[in-house]
């Protein structure tokens, strides 16, 4: 559009085809002006004095110079009405969101150069102090709201002290508020929990929390417990006793110093979990017995609330009389009458009815208000076969009366069981699998990088390692660790082993990898070493007694024990020792009853079980029981198969057998002993056929994969 002279404009005149209004325009600002007849034609208001096209143009004309038309609300307003007109009915809400990022960068900005800052925080002891501001504190924290919106004192002070919150945790927490950015690791969680929980910083405890509940374990599960007992995070809490209840058999190893610390109420609690995965009754009332006598003094008065929480009922008698006897429940009344209570149960079987149901009417009088308060169930609840009795209300037991429990628990099978490399049909194997107990399923998962037949297999926490092998043509010593987050193996970048090595025995104790005897190529080997998954090195032991090849290796309350194997003669090996890590010295034990080599072994019950392997002349079936309490050995019930080159695994409670060599076929079955029932099952096939493969359990939460495609067996072998 060209510009229009001065003398235009005031006349009212248009060169250009434009529609002029009632101000001058000036030209440097009339050559940014819009094209107006480009614009939808407005409605002609009748209130006009003019037209509504040059009503337009004057607003316009206004807003370009930057007239204020604020005191002009008729003209103002009927302006923005045309322009509503315009543009036609609706709105739009926008929102900028870097703009609160922006600002909360602003605002740390000034911290850091201390700019408006009107409040000084300093550390616990009088140390380092932080500036910051007091809005901020506010917005981001219910305790700096109370303290300086309320009447407290610290609301008038230049300088506010804060007492148990660490210089490091205060500045971490301080940087939070103003970025919503924080660092959380295993060096400072422990510390910036409880001092984001003292000032109510309650997204750092949601994620420090997650943090915590991400590292749990077998090994950390029971600490973590106390600590969110401590520090009153409910979520937590329940997550570490899950994790307790899920690795119950396996804590008195992995976590015994923290299984001694633990509080009574903890310990009442987890006992009285329903899914607490105890091998038996019977090794919960051991648990509770050394537990007690590391400080019975203080303990004894608890011992009638832990026992209340064994399901008694399923003692066998003579375990029902021994506890009878035990000094600490024959001083208390209350212990007494439980036992007895127990017995007459199982020994009088006329009179389970009469006393189930005298119990449940005690149990329904004393915790009635409470019971109809909650809405929770009776007292008394009945199996199938109409004689069960579960625990009611928790007032119940708060009252004095003890419901007798006779319903089995109902642990999680958490584990997940592994079977990796082997050797079939002529060569060594890379395949990997993994067996679903609750789906009752195989799948395949990643094979290894290399074939490894002889394998060392060892679960450290969310992680497999395997170690060690043959893969048809070198013996190895490289290691290589499996992730089944991501269904992926990975070398390990540390330095390899001393030895390379096949057949060699492997067990785990406080997160070290023990790996002793095997084979060379050469000879057989009587080496031990551990290798720490931390730092990636390995450390040389005092060596066994003997050498072994196809030695069974399973660690028991802390204690490595090597047993079996050959060692280059014609007879394959009876004798056992057991290594002490904090002494560094093996200790021979009693022999087995049966020459083997390339057999399976696994702590169960307390005790060691053995099966399987190969003596001078074939495979074996045959199965026996090693108890250290006595340092003797005895036969169980035999398995339904031969089977040299097994592995031996504990899953929810039960051993499995896994494959194996028959003498004729190598072998993809899989057998269940029951310990109850002393007998063994068949529990399904794996996908492969394996001959000395490696076997491990991890936790369930840690192999939450879904099912890999099916792996084909090989051709002729199905």
């Amino acid at each position: 559009m060209s510009a229009q002279s001065t003398e235009d404009q005031v006349s009212g005149t248009s060169t250009s085809g434009s529609i002029s209004g009632e101000h001058p325009i000036p030209q440097q600002q009339e050559q940014n002006r819009p094209e107006l007849m480009n614009w939808p034609a407005p409605v002609e208001r009748a209130s006009s004095t003019h037209s509504a096209s040059q009503a337009a143009l004057t607003r316009h004309s206004s807003s370009t110079l930057g007239h204020d038309r604020s005191s002009e609300g008729e003209d103002e307003g009927e302006a923005a009405g045309t322009l509503a007109e315009w543009i036609g009915p609706g709105a739009v809400s926008e929102t900028r969101y870097a703009h609160s990022h922006e600002l909360a960068t602003s605002l740390d900005g000034f911290r850091a150069r201390h700019q408006l800052c009107d409040v000084r925080l300093v550390a616990a002891g009088g140390g380092q102090s932080f500036a910051a501001h007091r809005v901020v504190l506010c917005c981001g924290s219910p305790y700096f709201n109370a303290m300086f919106m309320g009447q407290l004192r610290e609301a008038s002070q230049d300088v506010v002290e804060l007492p148990g919150v660490s210089a490091n945790c205060l500045q971490s927490l301080l940087a939070y508020l103003y970025s919503g950015e924080i660092t959380i690791g295993n060096n400072n969680v422990q510390f910036l929990l409880p001092a984001a929980r003292q000032l109510q910083i309650l997204p750092v405890v949601d994620m420090c929390c997650s943090y915590l509940s991400g590292q749990l374990d077998s090994h950390n599960c029971l600490g973590v417990l106390r600590f969110a007992h401590t520090y009153d995070c409910a979520l937590l809490r329940t997550q570490a006793e899950a994790c307790a209840c899920e690795n119950y058999a396996s804590l008195m190893s992995h976590c015994r110093r923290d299984f001694m610390e633990l509080p009574w109420q903890l310990y009442r609690d987890l006992l009285a979990n329903n899914e607490v995965n105890a091998v038996s009754e019977e090794s919960l009332l051991v648990d509770i017995f050394l537990w007690l006598r590391a400080d019975a003094e203080t303990r004894q008065a608890y011992l009638c609330e832990l026992l209340a929480k064994v399901r008694l009922a399923l003692l066998p008698p003579a375990c029902l009389v021994q506890l009878g006897m035990e000094p600490e429940v024959r001083q208390c009344e209350r212990c007494r009458d439980l036992v007895d209570q127990a017995k007459n149960f199982l020994l009088l079987p006329e009179t389970r009815t009469r006393t189930a149901v005298a119990t449940a009417a005690a149990a329904a009088a004393a915790s009635a208000a409470t019971a109809a308060a909650a809405g929770s169930v009776s007292a008394l609840q009945t199996s199938s076969t109409g004689t069960g009795v579960v625990a009611g209300a928790a007032a119940v037991a708060g009252a004095g009366v003890v419901v007798l429990s006779t319903e089995p628990r109902q642990p999680r099978h958490n584990a997940v069981l592994y079977s990796v490399g082997g050797w079939c049909a002529g060569e060594a194997l890379a395949e990997a699998e993994r067996y679903d107990w609750p789906k009752d399923e195989w799948s395949s998962i990643c094979s290894m990088s290399k074939k490894r037949c002889g394998v060392g297999l060892a679960a450290v926490g969310r992680y497999l390692y395997a170690m060690g092998g043959h893969d048809g043509t070198h013996y190895l010593n490289s290691i290589e660790r499996y992730n089944p987050k991501d269904d992926t193996w990975q070398a390990c970048v540390v330095s390899p082993s001393c030895e390379v090595r096949t057949s060699v025995g492997i067990g785990v104790i406080d997160s070290c990898i023990y790996a002793v005897g095997g084979q060379d190529g050469v000879s057989c080997l009587n080496i031990a070493e551990r290798y720490d998954t931390e730092t990636g090195q390995w450390t040389r032991l005092a060596p066994m007694r003997e050498k072994r090849l196809g030695v069974a290796v399973v660690v028991l309350n802390n204690l490595l024990y090597a047993i079996g194997g050959g060692n280059g003669g014609v007879l394959p090996l009876c004798s056992a020792e057991r290594y002490d890590p904090v002494e560094n010295v093996w200790q021979s034990i009693a022999p087995m009853l049966t020459r083997r080599k390339h057999h399976g072994a696994a702590a169960f019950n307390n005790r060691i079980y053995v099966a399987g392997g190969r003596d001078e002349h074939s495979e074996l079936k045959t199965v026996e029981v090693y108890t250290p309490i006595n340092n003797m050995w005895s036969q169980v019930v035999p398995m339904r198969s031969y089977r040299s080159g097994v592995g031996l695994a504990v899953v929810g409670a039960r051993l499995f057998a896994v494959g194996g060599f028959n003498g004729t076929l190598y072998l993809r079955t899989v057998e269940l002993y029951e310990p109850d029932a002393d007998r063994w099952t068949d529990a399904g096939e794996m996908i492969n056929r394996r001959l000395g493969g490696g076997v491990a359990v991890i936790n369930a939460a840690y192999a939450s994969l879904p099912p890999s495609p099916r792996f084909q067996p090989m051709p002729g072998l199905s």
